[in-house]
């Protein structure tokens, strides 16, 4: 490929010239770098001194082959330049970003507190955890009625009231939420001035802290009214009818003033809501934070945080790096985040203080190594275009934020925190750019560059941004040299049936054109077309439609598996199983074709919760003394609707069939409005949720698999395949395919947790939720043959194919209103005279979202819109916030007054003169809301991902939408309205003009009109007679005057169809191929219409009763007829009149082990594992239960120290909930090698000892049993088994046989081999085993060089059982030897050694409880030896401590009548981590 002029700009630039590189989508980015690259290598610049960075391994490993492959082709040739072939065998060094970092972070990351052991945390492990620290603190989600009423009552600014509806109640969304705000202060605020996270969240908080206490102070003691009513006549000017006089007049205004400022304390008490919820989520953000920190695990953000604080703490480091690379290119730059980037200037251009040593910490030492290079030539290349991934950190000023951390600005002030700027410079040097693409036809670049111009230029009408910085400039792509035409289809349908039937033609007709199948029918170039999706709702309908028609499609990511029915039906009751909160995932599984529910019975199901909640909410207020007693009826309902809004919900729709007399309820009055079928599918749906309930305390695998059978899916899936192909054989485990994929998920999750957390269903289904809402869920797989592949356009950046479908392009779909609720408002009509369109755009911010952090003080707040206004850099959040009055608060954070009535000051009303005059126009705002600000930066992101889906075509481009996104018809036919239906006779609508008057029926070309995105018509308006393209088609041709709306124009009264008359698209063809796409997209669909809507007629209609084939029906029957032999339901009782045994005798008898199991079952249901409706926190029902779990076998220490309670309450629930619901544990690295080192220990202290037993858990006759006594001998070991050293005083034993001492030896000998293998190892990143062998050997060592190898040692790992205060105890004992601590003391016969791999006791209450742990293991020995309490030392060996001196802490000399007290109130825990 012949290189362009600004390819050769940016190759030859001079060698230590600093870059900024604009590469537009298909314009050789990657061949650029990679010319630059072996340009600077051919310039004796070293290949291993080039450092490449992108964000993926693939796009690594392209960059690292290309240049390879470029290297070695110049040494082939001799080398353009010279190339020394020696050359060939080095290569740049060319990684990940979060690669990079972590490698930082590894060498030198003890300097700032990060363990170099510590682990990348998986996205599964980063849910499992976050759902653990939600589970932990429940109290903030769901706060208890009988506590929290009270306080919400006493308050009515406490926290319960600035709940949510749906908010925080619901558990994955919690999850999510932490996961947000925690990712938001780690990418956002970190800067020089903010260098952690936990100034990060005192940042936050504090400005929270004062919005809310300024807040207060406006809004005082005002009532808060329970809706907005800032689009409601009540707040605009009223009119000055004849009528009035000056006097009543004026009275109105009083009431449009009283009105608004009734809107402005609405607002400003929701603004407060949300600051306070994000308060709750900031403690949970710090809780997740430590979790991890105790986990010995970190995220990606965490690692770049560390090695930001690593680079401007020790500036040494960064000139080590800067010695090792002197030249960088960073990849995909407009994808890096705020932190990302500062840390970036810092390592490779750091400003003057860091070259000088002068971080803010003052690490700089003497003892550092000397400064190296000042710093490194750097180029960055990317597209602002394409910056698409701001929900996943990506700054909004990234290129921005390189010139002036480069500076490349004229004037430039102390780089080093965009924060505290004041004054930012011009562009001195300006960026260069690539903006030739080789990738496109000359009309899709015409579309691209149209739909982008609002992003280059400032759009006429639009008032300026109060940002007072804003991203650098892109130039408009250009065509390559001999670039075809293209082709480029806008059609608009009325209905999703339509709209996918036509893009099938499409793929279809671009297959026809690209495919290139081989000898065999293969295509190994194939996919050829792409179909791409804002949103996934409709995806399936259009994999279904094409599969029909007979073309391969290939689903990329977790679409084709989570928009199966099985799977949505199984995935709504997992979640409804993890959080009974979850009440539309319960009314979608029950509105599913399983239960099949009705709209009527639902919505009776819903009043009847709702009554029920009612009751439970005056219950509260009553034991609350805030409600009478007695109350009924609407006064009861009104009592609560009162203080709803203080108190959390206490009843949901999953706590309804949970009830143990749901039958009852049901059959009774209250239930009179659900029909009998509805009756009976909620008494089956209950018992679904009942059996998977029951199973959810069941490892994670387990749980899933129990719901799934709950539901029947196994059975379920074979019959239905069985149904659709009744003669063909049975295919089971094709049949249950989807469900095995989603089962494979489940194992992906465990697999990807780190063996410290363990998987639970709570943290599943919050991790799957994420995938399947994602925008960008991996693209892994794009590159299989099939004829098209489906996926969303965040997952098609950077590829590319010959033909392209974008659809879905609806008003409110694209750009999209979910989330933010963008609203966009054009302010002109669609002609090509008022292009590029103005727009009021609005949307929800950073003030409505409490898992964003407050603009004013992120890092980047200089790129942002200010809030307020008038606030200054760096100023503070007090001083800014000060000048806020509710009107000022209202209009800069929402401004609704303003948006719908023209003015905000009410002292600016434009007021008339007159009675019958008009009001004057309103004044101009100064500036733009906080909520039009973000709704254009919304409204722009939404623009540059259009861009990213029109730029992946290379030849042909359709963009489509339809009107009714619901309508399945397929067939392009009008529909005329039919009689009787609301509002219309078939003639027309309802007019307001007087009885019998109809306003005539809406054009079908004016509805799909109002439909369409704004973007679409954009492109529409704007290729209407474009000049240098080809002609358009009109597939309307001979249609008559309508026929015109191919090419723009409308008819302004256009004739009704009547029924069946075809029904035109709206839109058009242009290009290389217009015609022949006009023929297959439209014309052929035109001319099938009437055959096509025949055909899906005759398919119309309720899927049951199907028609049975013999085979299916028998083996249905006798299926049923099994089921009525048993006799029983699934909840296990009798059924009326069945045959059978009846169940009631095991139920009530308490000593059957089924009566145990349904107890056990029964304490795992509830809300969130909650029995009743107690919550999980209510320890005394947790307790009760594992108590009778227990209260029949061997007790261990911490059984007794629970049952007694003295753990603390975390503890006590941990260890109640393993007993009733026992989750499989993986140990942890440590714990590994804790155990690691007590069999080497034991090992090496008796050679030969007798092996562990394992644990004794029966007591016959009460005795104590001895593990020991049955040897042949009758000798103990230890009593042959002196040492050869000198022994304690006392001790009398012989020394070690020959064959002992030579295995002591042979473990010394294979101990330094280790050692010696360990610290000449060149492995760069220790792994979690490397880790775990350099702590054991380090322990080993310790013990081998500690006096206790120089001891008598008596036992080793002996268990021990005895009955102590009426209780059998068991325990083991680490070591026993001979004599006591002291040699002088003859007193004492023996020492128990309890080796410790944890950490010292750092207080007083660890150390009481450590030791109370020594006082049982005395007791213990002292029973079964029988020998007096006072002639037994015992010890903790703290292994773990390099310092000798401080090993040892010796146990308390107590009583056995004091220990056998602490016996019977409760004992320690075992070691916890040993």
């Amino acid at each position: 490929m012949n290189r362009t002029r600004e390819q050769d700009e940016i190759i030859d630039a001079p060698e230590d010239q600093d870059l900024l590189v604009i590469a537009g989508a298909g314009s050789g980015k990657t061949t650029t770098m990679t010319g630059r690259i072996v340009s600077l290598i051919e310039r004796d610049v070293p290949p291993e001194s080039i450092l490449g960075l992108t964000f993926t391994n693939k796009a690594a490993s392209e960059l690292l082959s290309r240049v390879s492959m470029a290297v070695a082709g110049q040494v082939g040739e001799g080398g353009r330049g010279g190339l020394d072939p020696d050359k060939a065998f080095l290569k740049p060094d060319v990684r990940t970003y979060d690669a990079f970092f972590q490698s930082i972070v590894r060498q030198y990351g003890l300097l700032v507190g990060m363990d170099q052991g510590t682990q990348p945390l998986s996205d599964a492990g980063a849910f499992q955890l976050a759902a653990r620290v939600v589970q932990e603190h429940l109290d903030l989600i769901f706060p208890s009625r009988a506590e929290d009423v009270e306080q919400a009552l006493d308050s009515a600014q406490s926290e319960a009231e600035d709940r949510d509806e749906d908010g925080l109640g619901a558990f994955d969304r919690a999850v999510k939420q932490v996961l947000a705000l925690t990712q938001s202060c780690s990418t956002a605020m970190i800067s020089r001035q903010c260098p952690s996270f936990q100034e990060a969240v005192d940042r936050v908080r504090a400005w929270d802290q004062a919005f809310i206490a300024r807040i207060d102070d406006l809004i005082g003691s005002q009532r808060v009214i329970e809706a907005s009513i800032a689009g409601k006549a009540a707040v605009r000017v009223p009119k000055w009818t004849k009528k009035d006089t000056p006097e009543t007049y004026q009275d109105k205004i009083a009431r449009m003033r009283e009105a608004r400022g009734q809107e402005r304390v609405f607002q400003a008490a929701a603004l407060r809501r949300a600051a306070l919820e994000r308060e709750r989520l900031l403690t949970l953000a710090e809780g997740y934070q430590e979790a991890k920190r105790q986990a010995g695990m970190a995220e990606f953000s965490d690692f770049t945080l560390a090695a930001f604080q690593l680079v401007t703490r020790f500036p040494a480091i960064g000139a080590i790096y800067r010695r090792r690379y002197t030249h960088v290119f960073l990849d995909e730059y407009q994808d890096t985040s705020t932190t990302q980037a500062l840390l970036l200037a810092a390592l490779f251009h750091p400003s003057q203080d860091l070259e000088d040593g002068e971080g803010p910490q003052g690490d700089s030492g003497d003892d550092q190594p000397p400064a190296g290079p000042q710093r490194s030539a750097v180029t960055a290349v990317g597209d602002p275009f394409q910056s698409i991934y701001a929900w996943r950190g990506a700054s909004p000023g990234a290129f921005r934020t390189f010139q002036r951390e480069f500076g490349m600005e004229a004037a430039d002030p102390t780089p080093g925190d965009l924060a505290s700027a004041g004054v930012y410079g011009h562009q001195a040097q300006r960026p260069l750019s690539l903006s030739r693409t080789f990738r496109n036809a000359r009309v899709i670049l015409e579309s691209a560059n149209r739909l982008t111009e609002p992003l280059r230029i400032d759009v006429a009408g639009q008032p300026a941004s109060s940002a007072r910085l804003r991203e650098v400039d892109v130039e408009s792509l250009q065509a390559r040299d001999g670039a075809d035409a293209g082709s480029l289809g806008l059609v608009g349908y009325m209905s999703l049936g339509q709209e996918v039937d036509g893009v099938v033609r499409f793929v279809r007709e671009a297959k026809a054109r690209y495919a290139k199948p081989d000898k065999s029918g293969v295509d190994d170039s194939a996919p050829h077309v792409a179909v791409l999706f804002r949103s996934k709702t409709n995806l399936p309908a259009y994999r279904s439609a094409l599969e029909e028609a007979g073309l391969s499609v290939q689903v990329v990511g977790y679409s084709a598996l989570f928009d199966r029915p099985e799977s949505r039906d199984l995935l709504a009751l997992l979640r409804v199983l993890c959080d009974h909160t979850d009440s539309a995932s319960l009314l979608r599984l029950l509105a599913s074709p399983r239960f099949n529910m009705t709209v009527g019975d639902l919505s009776a199901l819903a009043d009847l919760t709702g009554q029920l909640n009612t009751e439970s909410l005056y219950q509260a207020l009553v034991q609350a003394g805030r409600a009478p007693e007695g109350l009924r009826g609407a006064k009861m309902s009104a009592a609560v609707r009162g203080q709803r809004d203080l108190l959390p919900a206490g009843v949901f729709l999953t706590d309804l069939l949970l009830r143990d007399d749901l039958p009852a309820l049901l059959a009774s009055r209250r239930a009179a409005r659900i029909s009998e079928r509805g009756r009976y599918l909620l008494l089956q749906a209950a018992d679904v949720l009942r059996e998977a309930q029951a199973r959810t305390g069941a490892p994670l695998r387990q749980a899933v698999l129990a719901a799934s059978r709950a539901l029947g899916l196994d059975v379920d899936l074979v019959v239905s395949q069985a149904l659709a192909t009744p003669e063909a054989p049975i295919d089971a485990s094709a049949a249950k395919s989807g469900l095995s994929a989603l089962f494979d998920q489940v194992d992906a999750y465990c697999q990807e947790l780190p063996d410290r957390l363990s998987p639970t269903l709570a943290g599943f289904v919050a991790w799957i939720d994420a995938m399947r809402t994602s925008p960008g869920e991996p693209a892994s797989g794009a590159d299989r043959h099939a004829d098209v592949v489906l996926m969303t356009i965040h997952q098609a950046k950077g590829l590319e194919w010959d033909a392209v479908a974008v659809v879905g392009m609806r008003k409110e779909a694209f750009p999209s209103n979910q989330g933010d609720r963008l609203k966009v408002k054009p302010l002109a009509d669609w002609e090509g005279e008022n292009l590029p369109m103005a727009y009021e755009s609005t949307a929800q911010t950073w003030l409505n979202d409490p898992t964003a952090v407050p603009a004013p003080v992120r890092a980047d707040a200089a790129i942002l819109p200010s809030f307020p206004h008038w606030a200054e850099p760096g100023e503070a959040p007090e001083q800014a916030l000060a000048a806020l009055d509710l009107t000022s608060l209202e209009d800069e954070a929402v401004g609704g007054l303003r948006a719908n009535t023209g003015f905000a000051d009410d002292d600016q009303a434009p007021l008339p003169q007159g009675p019958g005059q008009d009001a004057p126009d309103a004044p101009q705002p100064a500036c733009l809301s906080q909520s039009e600000e973000y709704g254009r930066r919304l409204h722009d992101d939404e623009r540059r991902l259009a861009y990213v889906a029109l730029t992946r075509a290379r030849h042909d481009l359709l963009l489509t939408f339809s009107a009714k996104p619901a309508d399945p018809e397929r067939a392009l036919l009008t529909a005329v309205p039919q009689p009787g239906e609301e509002g219309q006779d078939g003639q027309g609508e309802k007019t307001s003009g007087g009885p019998g008057r109809r306003k005539p029926p809406k054009d079908p070309q004016e509805q799909m009109l109002e439909a369409a995105s704004n973007f679409w018509l954009e492109l529409n308006a704007g290729l209407a007679d474009q000049p240098g393209l080809a002609p358009g088609a009109s597939w309307l041709a001979g249609q008559g005057e309508a026929g015109r709306v191919g090419s723009g124009t409308h008819s302004s009264a256009p004739a009704m169809p009547v029924k069946g008359e075809r029904l035109m698209p709206l839109g058009r063809f242009v290009g290389d191929h217009a015609v022949e796409y006009e023929r297959a997209v439209v014309g052929q669909a035109l001319a099938e219409a009437p055959d096509l809507a025949g055909r899906q007629g005759q398919g119309q209609g309720s899927i049951w009763p199907v028609g049975l084939s013999p085979r299916i029906g028998q083996a249905l029957a006798e299926s049923a007829a099994f089921v009525a032999r048993t006799g029983t339901s699934r909840t296990g009782e009798q059924a009326a009149g069945g045959p059978g045994a009846p169940v009631e005798g095991l139920l009530t008898d308490g000593s059957s082990l089924y009566a145990h199991a349904v107890r056990l079952l029964k304490a795992g249901s509830g809300r969130l594992g909650v029995a009743g409706d107690l919550l999980v926190r209510d320890d005394q029902a947790l307790r009760r239960v594992g108590s009778e779990v227990t209260g029949q076998r061997v007790e261990s220490v911490t059984s007794i120290q629970a049952r007694s309670g003295a753990l603390d309450e975390r503890s006590e629930r941990r260890y109640w909930r393993s007993v009733v619901r026992p989750v499989p544990q993986v140990d942890s690295p440590l714990a590994q090698a804790g155990t690691a080192f007590h069999a080497w220990a034991a090992s090496f202290l008796l050679p030969d000892a007798l092996p562990d037993p394992g644990a004794v858990d029966a007591l016959p006759g009460g005795q104590a049993i001895d593990p020991y006594a049955d040897l042949d001998s009758g000798a103990r070991p230890g009593e042959q088994a002196g040492i050869d050293t000198p022994t304690a005083a006392g001790g009398a034993g012989a020394a070690l046989s020959d064959d002992q001492l030579a295995e002591r030896r042979r473990l010394l000998a294979q101990l330094a081999d280790k050692e010696a293998a360990l610290e000449f190892s060149d492995q760069p990143l220790p792994s979690k085993q490397a880790d775990r062998q350099a702590n054991l050997l380090v322990w080993e060592r310790r013990l081998a060089d500690s006096p206790w190898a120089h001891r008598r040692p008596h036992w080793v790992e002996r268990p021990i059982v005895a009955l102590i205060a009426g209780r059998v105890v068991k325990g083991k004992l680490d070591a026993v030897f001979d004599g006591g601590l002291e040699a002088a003391d003859g007193s004492k016969r023996f020492t128990i050694v309890d080796w410790k791999t944890g950490h010292r006791p750092r207080n007083a209450d660890e150390r009481r409880l450590k030791l109370e742990q020594l006082d049982l293991y005395r007791l213990l020995f002292s029973r079964l030896e029988d020998m007096p309490l006072d002639s037994i030392d015992a010890c903790l060996y703290y292994i773990s401590e390099a310092d000798p001196s401080v090993r040892t802490i010796v146990a308390d000399p107590k009583g056995e009548r004091e220990i056998e007290d602490q016996v019977r109130s409760g004992l320690p825990e075992q070691s916890d981590d040993d």
